[in-house]
């Protein structure tokens, strides 16, 4: 097992390889947590991490989809506009830093991510999250592969340490913001 200091001199002198692994993170997992959103319309979701779990449709909901000729109940999904917007950015910020950002370009996703007062009916619509929990499901099953790509970009030994321990911690770790550089942990 390599100690702290060695991991930091080593995380230093090999920016190139980790930022390379890093950019092949980003296009590997973008897709993922695109298909993972993608695939939350249309059904009724359960909670997941802080995220609360999708309230039935109103009443006025099921009768507006039925006399529109929509599919019925199938909550967030008439004509699938708004879940084919759904897309991601991947950036590799310096030699340290991946960021993700999956969303939407459709205004009506903010609102449905959040809940919004309906003008029409008087009434609070419940958020029905559908960003948040994909990045969170994806993360959940991913982060402990993606320590271990940074170890190996880094160090063959620091990988064979890693994914050991990745087995046995059972993949249940999470991280949004994926740092190889240990200042960010000052």
């Amino acid at each position: 097992m390599i100690s702290l200091e060695e991991l930091v001199r080593r995380l230093h002198s090999t920016p190139g390889k980790v930022q390379a692994t890093l950019h092949a993170i980003g296009k590997n997992l973008g897709p993922r947590f695109v298909k993972a959103a993608k695939a939350k319309f249309g059904r009724y979701q359960p909670a997941i991490g802080p995220f609360p779990g999708w309230a039935a449709l109103s009443q006025y909901t099921i009768e507006d989809k039925i006399s529109g000729g929509f599919p019925t109940p199938y909550p967030l999904l008439r004509t699938g506009s708004l879940r084919d917007s759904i897309n991601y950015e991947s950036e590799v910020k310096g030699s340290d830093e991946l960021v993700i950002r999956l969303g939407s370009n459709d205004p009506l996703m903010e609102y449905h991510e959040k809940g919004f007062d309906n003008t029409r009916t008087g009434t609070f619509v419940p958020p029905r999250p559908v960003v948040g929990p994909a990045a969170w499901e994806v993360s959940q099953r991913v982060a402990p592969i993606i320590g271990v790509a940074l170890a190996a970009a880094m160090s063959p030994e620091f990988a064979a340490f890693s994914a050991k321990t990745s087995k046995l911690a059972g993949g249940h770790t999470m991280g949004y913001k994926l740092r190889s550089n240990s200042k960010a942990r000052r």
